[in-house]
């Protein structure tokens, strides 16, 4: 079980048609947080537009 402790979205440029892609990774894994980075990408080109890192706590019950 983890909750959202911190989450922030950097956009560098907008999509107004086509597909994008996310890719998440995590950048931490430890007994009290986790901390996950996920990439979007638009295009075949795999342009990067936008950027979220973001921490978990976990919580074992």
């Amino acid at each position: 079980m983890s909750w959202s402790s911190d989450s922030k979205t950097n956009f560098f440029r907008p999509v107004r048609a086509g597909t994008v892609e996310a890719v998440a990774r995590p950048l931490h894994v430890g007994r009290s947080f986790i901390v996950v980075q996920t990439d979007v990408f638009e295009g075949r080109e795999r342009v990067l537009v936008g950027q979220t890192p973001q921490t978990q706590t976990v919580r074992t019950r």
